[in-house]
Order: structure tokens, then C-alpha cells, then sequence
């Protein structure tokens, strides 16, 4: 999982797959706009296959489905999101908010 945009602007995450021969790119997933330096958090819950993404202009998280490559929703979590963190024994997803120097916690049940 990747996350880029044109300009600067990250908006989308480009998901890959890995093999011996190299990386195919399979889907692009198209998240709100996080500005210039959105990209700081992506994390995976390998237990339920869901991906999180965060968009620092928006104030939002994205939850991705990571089987079927598609935006399942947008979650308001704080000022700021940048660092995200998934627990897969609890299912909880942690977001770190630098502006409202906060963390959010989100259960994972999408």
C-alpha cells in the first residue's frame, strides 16, 4: 500500500502486489485529499484484511477493504492524523492527531 497524488497532493492509495519477479500494481483507491504530507500513516490489520490511511487536510481516516480494494469509509478522528497503528488481537486501530496532539482509537469492526 502506497499512498500519492499529483502535485503534491495526496489523494489515492496504489496497492501492489509483491512476487519473486517484482511488484504489480493491482488497484488504485481513491481517499479525500490529505495535503502535502498525508502520506505519514498507513497501517494493515492482518486479522481482518482492512487497511487505514490517513488524511491530514481532511482530519479523516480511510478504511479500505483490503480484499476487495475498495473505500468502505471516512472516519473524523482529530486535527492532524498522521501516524496510524493497528492492534490485531483487539482489533483497534490507533491514530496519532499531531495539531490536536491527541490519540484516536477506532475499533475495527468494518
Amino acid at each position: 500500500y502506497v499512498m500519492l497524488g499529483p502535485d503534491d497532493i495526496v489523494d489515492r492509495v496504489q496497492i501492489y502486489q509483491a512476487a519473486a519477479s517484482g511488484l504489480t500494481r493491482i488497484a488504485d483507491v481513491i481517499v479525500e485529499i490529505g495535503g502535502r504530507d498525508a502520506g505519514g500513516g498507513v497501517a494493515v490489520n492482518t486479522s481482518t484484511n482492512t487497511v487505514f490511511v490517513t488524511n491530514a487536510r481532511a482530519d479523516t481516516v480511510g478504511i479500505i477493504d483490503g480484499v476487495a480494494d475498495t473505500l468502505l469509509a471516512l472516519v473524523p478522528v482529530g486535527v492532524d492524523p498522521f501516524g496510524v497503528a493497528a492492534n490485531p488481537a483487539t482489533n483497534l486501530i490507533y491514530v496519532g492527531n499531531r495539531a490536536s496532539d491527541d490519540l484516536y482509537i477506532i475499533l475495527d469492526n468494518f
